[in-house]
C-alpha cells in the first residue's frame, strides 16, 4: 500500500522544492519494494516444497528480473511518444493496479492461503 501512494509522488517532482516529491517517492517506493521482497520470498518458500525451492526460485527471478528490459525498452517506447512526464504518470498508475488486484482478492479478507499447504508432495530423487 505505501508502494502505490509513493509512486504517485514521482511524477509531481519539479526545480528546487518540488524535488522533495522525487525524494520521498523514491525513498518510500524503495523501503516498499524491499519489504514486499521479503515477506513474497518467505511467503513462496513456505509453501513451495524443499525439493523445488531451487527451481521455483530460478523460475521467479527468470520472470521477475526478465520483465526488467521488456519494461525499460516499453517506458523508452512511451516516453518517446507521449513525453516523460506522462510516462512517469503512465508508471505511477500501473504501480496502483496491483494493489488493487489484490484489495478485491481473498488475501484483503484474511485469507490463510499456508493453511492448504503445497499441492502436491516433492518428488523423491
Amino acid at each position: 500500500m505505501l508502494d502505490c501512494g509513493s509512486g504517485l509522488l514521482i511524477p509531481l517532482a519539479a526545480r528546487g522544492a518540488g524535488l522533495g516529491f522525487y525524494v520521498a517517492g523514491s525513498a518510500a517506493t524503495a523501503f516498499a519494494v524491499s519489504v514486499f521482497n521479503i515477506i513474497q520470498v518467505s511467503f513462496r518458500q513456505t509453501l513451495c516444497p524443499d525439493a523445488l525451492l531451487g527451481r521455483m526460485n530460478a523460475t521467479m527471478r527468470f520472470v521477475l528480473w526478465g520483465s526488467g528490459p521488456l519494461g525499460a525498452l516499453l517506458g523508452g517506447a512511451l516516453g518517446t511518444d507521449f513525453g516523460l512526464r506522462p510516462t512517469m504518470w503512465i508508471t505511477a498508475v500501473g504501480q496502483v493496479l496491483p494493489f488493487t488486484w489484490i484489495a478485491i482478492s481473498p488475501l484483503a479478507r484474511g485469507a490463510d492461503l499456508s493453511a492448504t499447504g503445497p499441492a502436491t508432495p516433492a518428488p523423491t530423487p
